[in-house]
């Protein structure tokens, strides 16, 4: 499967950067350049690891079919279950 992206250099490029922006301003963008691309339906699964990696994450994405994601959604209500009683 291949996507293709457009992915923003910045959220809001119109707004004015302090000279000295601070660590915290610096990834404060980045998070926000994250959140715009994971909202983008065509942001690709390398766009949002290397944005995710600007902010010092390390994203891991798994594609499981359906019938999987069933069944590991029911073998987590039965653990559930489970340490409940």
């Amino acid at each position: 499967m291949t996507l293709t992206a457009h992915v923003p250099a910045s959220a809001n490029p119109s707004a004015p950067q302090p000279a000295n922006p601070s660590p915290f301003y610096t990834l404060g963008a980045r998070l926000m350049d994250l959140g715009t691309a994971l909202q983008n339906e065509r942001s690709t699964i390398n766009d949002l690891v290397r944005l995710a990696g600007a902010c010092g994450m390390d994203l891991r994405i798994k594609v499981v079919e359906c019938s999987e994601v069933r069944h590991e959604n029911a073998q987590r209500k039965n653990v559930a279950r489970h340490d409940q009683g």
